[in-house]
């Protein structure tokens, strides 16, 4: 039993105090009041009265159609059917990009090697060729060295002269000063 002092400062719109009414948890000194609170107040009246009509109808209300005994059993076997047909569907995809890509690859390696084969031949051609005219060349400078060999030792020294210039430098002043040595003795002694 609740204390008279607490039955006054109720607070009769709050959730806690509805719940408590409509679940039947209250006193019969509380049941009086909560009455006498419905006669004045018009919003709480109405709200009642849905609540306890809402709860009438529920209550009586038939129930809910039983399901056939077989329906989970042909609802788990159409979900199982569909699971299998999705992964097949999945494997066939899978299977037919992978066979897609496999014949891209191999069609390009295929022409990727004719072309390599292509290019092998015209290499070793080139190759064939340049060798031969070098093979000619040298046989033919064999034969004529007494012709060539002015020519090549020009070229020898006009390629030390640009490739040595400080070295060409430095003999040539070697050679300057080791002339003027013996008159610088001769006119010292």
């Amino acid at each position: 039993m609740r204390d008279p002092m607490q039955l006054l400062n109720l607070d009769w719109h709050s959730e806690e105090w509805w719940e408590r009414a409509f679940e039947d948890d209250i006193s019969v000194q509380e049941a009086r009041l909560w009455e006498k609170h419905l006669v004045q107040c018009a919003e709480c009246r109405r709200e009642w009265e849905a609540l306890r009509q809402l709860d009438t109808i529920l209550r009586t209300a038939p129930p809910a159609p039983m399901l056939d005994a077989s329906f989970t059993t042909r609802t788990v076997t159409r979900a199982v059917q569909k699971q299998h047909l999705r992964s097949l569907l999945s494997f066939l995809g899978s299977a037919f990009i992978i066979a897609l890509v496999a014949w891209v690859v191999l069609n390009f390696l295929g022409n990727a090697y004719v072309s390599l084969g292509h290019a092998l031949h015209v290499v070793r051609s080139e190759w064939q060729l340049l060798f031969t005219s070098l093979l000619q060349t040298v046989l033919a400078l064999f034969t004529g060295w007494k012709i060539i060999l002015p020519f090549l030792l020009g070229l020898a020294a006009l390629s030390f002269l640009l490739l040595m210039p400080n070295g060409v430098l430095a003999t040539l002043l070697f050679l300057w000063l080791s002339r003027r040595r013996p008159a610088a003795l001769a006119v010292m002694n």
